[in-house]
């Protein structure tokens, strides 16, 4: 019998929409049929295997699933114990600062999480020291009001020495798709650069297109030019 839809297997069972192998509901989701038990009032329940997005495999009851009663293996109970246990500690659940965290590490480490396809799915990590929210409030702390959680080079982890909290408009300047140059031994976007040596918007882009030179060999032309006068 094929194990694509999980169908009835007794003629004594009653007819109902099937569970299908790769249904995900939630945290779960469902890798093989498991046999039907029969409860103590004599009613049937279909059961399934699943796998938990923490690893976890388990039986349970296809019901439990449709309901929404069963989403995890229990571990997001475990998670909010956890949780409630650290803001016995640090008082801060709820904050912008522990939201802040908490959202890093749902697209760092949830597949189900909207943004996971450009973080955990790209292989950015959120370092070990900061799975802990205390670690990560001493290294940060508080979120000022107006700024939110920005990782200086976007192609490394969330860790101390690579994040900030920045302003909507350090992080537009921060995005990949802005050009950056080094002047005065700092690493700055075009924008900033420009503004820097007094220059009108475009002179670094137009030197460089004209020279047919690079952008940072641009840059320096007019840094020496600045340094000169």
């Amino acid at each position: 019998m094929g194990f694509g839809c999980l169908t009835c297997h007794t003629h004594n069972m009653p007819a109902r929409r099937p569970v299908a192998i790769g249904d995900i509901f939630d945290r779960l989701t469902v890798i093989s049929r498991a046999p039907p038990q029969v409860n103590d009032h004599g009613h049937y329940q279909y059961r399934v295997n699943v796998r938990c997005q923490c690893g976890n495999q388990l039986s349970v009851d296809e019901r439990h699933l449709k309901s929404g009663n069963t989403t995890s293996c229990g571990c997001r109970r475990s998670e909010r114990h956890a949780g409630w246990v650290s803001n016995l500690r640090h008082g801060m659940a709820g904050t912008p600062t522990h939201r802040s965290w908490r959202k890093m590490r749902e697209r760092c480490d949830n597949p189900s999480n909207i943004g996971y396809y450009l973080y955990g799915a790209r292989g950015i990590k959120v370092c070990d020291r900061w799975q802990s929210f205390e670690n990560f409030l001493a290294d940060m702390g508080t979120r000022p009001v107006g700024t939110s959680l920005e990782r200086t080079d976007n192609s490394r982890n969330y860790e101390p020495e690579n994040c900030r909290w920045a302003t909507p408009s350090e992080q537009t300047r921060n995005t990949s798709r802005n050009k950056f140059v080094m002047l005065h031994e700092r690493r700055l976007c075009l924008a900033d650069a420009t503004t820097a040596l007094g220059l009108h918007s475009g002179s670094i882009t137009q030197r460089a297109r004209d020279k047919g030179t690079s952008l940072q060999e641009a840059t320096d032309h007019f840094a020496a030019k600045q340094a000169k006068s």
